[in-house]
């Protein structure tokens, strides 16, 4: 999976997701529709790109790791709120 963005490279590869392949599409499809807006929330509070690209690893590594999960409302503001804390 390549970045658009110069400055941060993809924190998840497809590669390292070993389920299905559905599954997998969904979730990488999800990624890239919001790590750069979690990018920006981290990069403008924190400072350092490493940092910033460990929560957002961490953010999706959790939501992986949960198999299902349920979002009651939206799941920008769930990933947005997710990346301020």
């Amino acid at each position: 999976m390549k970045s658009q963005n110069p400055y941060i490279g993809p924190v998840i590869s497809p590669n390292e997701i070993s389920e299905n392949s559905i599954c997998r599409k969904k979730f990488v499809a999800l990624y890239e529709q919001y790590w750069e807006s979690l990018y920006a929330i981290g990069y403008s509070r924190i400072k350092s790109k490493n940092d910033v690209e460990d929560i957002i690893q961490e953010i999706f590594i959790n939501l992986w790791n949960r198999k299902t999960f349920k979002v009651n409302g939206c799941m920008k503001v769930y990933l947005h709120t997710a990346m301020k804390y």
